[in-house]
């Protein structure tokens, strides 16, 4: 950002990406791992990755978004008291 802060847009894909990538204190997932399936990629792109089948992706992101809710429900309770 410049001095005087007038390419903050220029910026804000940036930081749109690096809050999406960080885990959630509450959810123990990055926001990637609960909308996609998976962690956000940054390494070499020639290297072949094992893609899982459908039924088993979908599985697991369910599993995820499951896991999320239960952990922000806990944590409104404590919240409450």
């Amino acid at each position: 950002m410049d001095y005087q802060q007038e390419n903050w847009t220029e910026w804000l894909s940036a930081a749109a990406f690096q809050y999406n990538d960080k885990r959630h204190t509450v959810t123990e997932h990055t926001s990637f791992k609960l909308n996609f399936g998976r962690h956000s990629w940054k390494r070499n792109l020639t290297i072949k990755i094992e893609l899982p089948k459908l039924e088993n992706f979908f599985e697991e992101l369910q599993r995820s978004w499951k896991a999320a809710k239960k952990s922000m429900e806990i944590v409104k309770e404590v919240t409450k008291k």
